[in-house]
């Protein structure tokens, strides 16, 4: 019988392969991805369901005078249907009326017949709303000196009320 030659098994791979998905670059690299993954949730999560922290009524009204206030008169009517709305805004939330969809001699007539308002405040937001019709007809430099008096009294009036809200509170 003769021998056969003996034929030996040759590896393709080298003795020590690793597939690619078992090195370690590509499972760090997975655990880097993850993490950013991770981090993307977590922040647009954070972004919707985080308590938005909301200033009280009258901090915003105030700020809201003080925005108008920097934006300067340029437009009589425009500055007066901010003012005007910033203000029954107020007294909507500072005496629970609903004046938003109402026009300003019915939120005029609203007020007047509001025990909670006294007829000072009352006399203070007509005066006010009497602007409007004021600076149809004056000229530049009148209409200006209105608007800022206005802003005052609209600044002051809603101290004064804040102060009245908080003693009837005590």
């Amino acid at each position: 019988m003769e021998e056969q030659p003996k034929v030996s098994l040759i590896d393709i791979y080298e003795i020590t392969y690793e597939p690619w998905w078992l090195s370690m670059w590509f499972k760090i690299s997975l655990i880097i991805a993850g993490i950013a993954i991770f981090s993307a949730a977590a922040f647009f999560f954070y972004r919707k369901y985080r308590k938005k922290v909301e200033m009280p009524y009258w901090q915003k009204a105030l700020a809201d005078i003080a925005l108008l206030e920097k934006q300067g008169f340029d437009k009589g009517e425009i500055f007066y249907v901010k003012l005007t709305h910033i203000i029954k805004d107020y007294f909507s939330r500072a005496y629970d009326i609903p004046l938003a969809d109402k026009t300003d001699t019915e939120m005029l007539e609203t007020l007047k017949h509001t025990q909670s308002v006294s007829s000072d405040m009352y006399q203070q937001v007509r005066a006010i709303f009497e602007g409007v019709m004021f600076i149809k007809f004056a000229h530049q430099q009148a209409a200006t000196e209105r608007m800022d008096a206005d802003i005052k009294k609209s600044r002051d009036l809603i101290e004064a009320i804040q102060q009245e809200l908080k003693k009837s509170k005590q």
